[in-house]
């Protein structure tokens, strides 16, 4: 298993940089992949046949109807490889990906499994177009996001968690504006969205970009000025 699973780095999130030759190559197979499938939804469709044929036990990770499950993966993975060729973007991609899947067991067993049947999808589909090249680069990338999801997971779910708990403990304490005002956030775009919560007219998609476009950093905000305010308090 530790063969398997080498190359998925999941206790940090740097940038991904890939030789522009890679990303090219990267590119072609799915400029190659899409062409052959002729809709996004065929596209869709053939992804999310490829993943859960392979292993029926992922499905369970997943609860929106088969046709909008297959739509997302498609969109998703259009997007990372759009993004290749520029590094910064695509971590914030897949950070965001990340924070929409705090609920999720990913595991890196897992990871192996999707990316493999990925693999295995686009050489069928594909033939002469997935070189050894883009086969590389291919794993690269999907061992980046796979890695990026277990890492959101592992160091910000029980945090996010324990934030909202207290905010809404905050909420609750009407009867003392003076500590519901010291305890409870100063901004409402600093709070992160619950499960299923998006704003009205917004998409669960566009609203967890919005929002995890800059997660590390109004987390580590939020940390800090929690941290100053619980001191504060125990001075006085």
């Amino acid at each position: 298993r530790g063969a398997e699973t080498e190359g998925i780095t999941t206790d940090s999130l740097q940038e991904l940089r890939l030789d522009p030759s890679m990303v090219a190559a990267v590119q072609g197979v799915w400029s190659e992949f899409l062409g052959r499938a002729q809709t996004r939804e065929a596209a869709g469709e053939l992804i999310y046949a490829a993943v859960f044929e392979s292993a029926p036990s992922l499905q369970a990770l997943f609860t929106s109807p088969r046709a909008v499950q297959a739509i997302r993966f498609m969109s998703g993975v259009a997007g990372f490889v759009a993004a290749l060729s520029e590094p910064k973007k695509l971590q914030v991609l897949v950070e965001t990906l990340g924070f929409g899947h705090l609920h999720l067991e990913v595991t890196a067993m897992r990871v192996v499994v999707f990316r493999d049947a990925i693999l295995e999808l686009l050489q069928t589909e594909t033939g002469p177009t997935f070189t050894e090249e883009a086969a590389e680069g291919w794993k690269l990338l999907l061992n980046y996001i796979g890695g990026a999801i277990i890492y959101c997971r592992v160091n910000y779910a029980d945090r996010l968690q324990i934030l909202q708990q207290s905010w809404r403990l905050a909420n609750e304490k009407g009867s003392d504006p003076k500590k519901a005002h010291l305890d409870a956030p100063q901004e409402d775009d600093d709070m992160p969205p619950e499960a299923g919560a998006t704003a009205e007219g917004q998409t669960e998609t566009t609203a967890t970009f919005e929002w995890g476009g800059a997660a590390r950093g109004r987390l580590k905000n939020m940390f800090r000025r929690r941290a100053s305010t619980e001191s504060s308090t125990a001075r006085s």
